[in-house]
């Protein structure tokens, strides 16, 4: 059965490993499943909480959120968009293997981000997503992310 929740937020996501992210390194506040294996829409975590006090050190005179981990949070929603379509035992992640994104405008700390990945083409175990951050409905980043899925029982270091 696929993930039947339409709205997870961002202490499900890491309390279920929906990913396999770490409180630091996940840039999901929330995620609603549009279409379970297409479409989903979320929410780009406020920058300002404890656990993000690292970005400060990004540009101190201009706190703009840097452009890779814009990518990183647009791949994170791709990774659950692909996944919502799989059976809620499934042991796979989605891994990064390659992203183009075009940065628009400078994303703020302040700034309330939606994001929005939908599935182009999934074959195998292999798929491209079309991503989008926009700031109040206007596009700062777009792009597509390429992905494919591991089995993450199996350790990358063995």
């Amino acid at each position: 059965m696929v993930l039947e929740r339409r709205y997870l937020s961002r202490e499900e996501i890491l309390r279920d490993g929906i990913l396999p992210h770490g409180k630091r390194f996940m840039f999901l506040e929330s995620v609603e499943v549009l279409e379970p294996g297409k479409k989903v829409r979320g929410k780009l975590v406020d920058r300002r909480l404890p656990e993000f006090s690292y970005l400060v050190d990004h540009i101190p005179e201009y706190p703009i959120f840097p452009g890779a981990l814009s990518l990183e949070a647009l791949a994170e929603l791709s990774g659950i968009a692909v996944l919502s379509g799989f059976p809620t035992d499934s042991n796979k992640i989605g891994v990064l293997r390659k992203g183009v994104i075009e940065l628009y405008k400078p994303i703020e700390p302040e700034d309330d981000i939606d994001l929005e990945a939908e599935i182009l083409f999934f074959k195998m175990s292999t798929g491209k997503t079309k991503v989008r951050a926009l700031n109040k409905d206007e596009v700062v980043a777009e792009g597509e992310v390429t992905f494919m899925l591991v089995d993450k029982s199996k350790n990358p270091t063995e």
